[in-house]
């Protein structure tokens, strides 16, 4: 006699001892992980034969080979899945930062404004370094002196990045074009700013095809390109 108290059954077993040819009724608590499996008659009465199992007595089905390879590539499968889609979406991201213009800049960019270096002039036939430079959204103007009115160079000029150094100077990475002649000039440019923002150190890099790696590494006063300014008063 079985009676369901939900997730615990009280059972009455009712047997014939063989040596008293007496009833003997046993009374138990069925845990829903055992059940009865089976009986046998012994001198002594019946040996219960006890088995484990799922809740609510129901069996355990083993897997054939065939069903535990097709879930083991299943499990496979979906690992690969989890453990692809954020390498493919990291590889999307540096694909995505290699293009040297993506920075959206800022109508008040720190590095918009007029810079001066009264000191700079005529380098060679060839060279000079602006006295002023104007720097805005849509480029740069040069100009060789201060007092000139008619600008000796001009083209476009793009921030590509920005940062933030610990002890608060700006940085930028820069491109763009030029000319010499007839010649187009392109040129990528590492620019630090003091942290009030009234100096600015450059130099630049001449290429045949913009690169995010190719950008200077760090300001060096040696470098030929080394640039220094202050930022005018307005």
């Amino acid at each position: 006699m079985v009676t369901d108290f939900g997730k615990r059954r009280r059972f009455s077993l009712h047997f014939l001892h063989l040596s008293t040819q007496k009833y003997v009724v046993l009374t138990h608590t069925e845990l829903p992980w055992c059940s009865v499996k089976s009986t046998k008659r012994s001198p002594k009465g019946i040996i219960l034969i006890v088995s484990l199992c799922w809740p609510f007595s129901q069996s355990v089905e083993h897997p054939t080979a065939k069903q535990r390879e097709a879930r083991t590539k299943k499990c496979m499968k979906t690992r690969l899945m989890f453990l692809g889609a954020p390498m493919i979406l990291f590889s999307l991201i540096l694909l995505g930062g290699c293009g040297p213009g993506k920075y959206k800049a800022k109508p008040n960019e720190e590095l918009y404004g007029t810079w001066i270096n009264e000191s700079y002039g005529i380098v060679n036939a060839a060279t000079y370094f602006p006295q002023k430079m104007i720097v805005d959204s849509s480029g740069y103007t040069g100009y060789r002196n201060i007092s000139d009115h008619g600008a000796q160079g001009k083209g476009p000029e793009q921030i590509a990045s920005k940062w933030t150094d610990s002890e608060g100077n700006i940085w930028y990475r820069t491109f763009g074009t030029g000319s010499n002649g007839d010649k187009v000039i392109k040129w990528q440019e590492l620019n630090k700013l003091s942290k009030s923002g009234t100096i600015r150190e450059y130099v630049s890099v001449v290429v045949s095809d913009f690169d995010s790696g190719k950008y200077p590494t760090k300001i060096d006063s040696n470098d030929p390109s080394y640039h220094i300014c202050n930022r005018a008063q307005e």
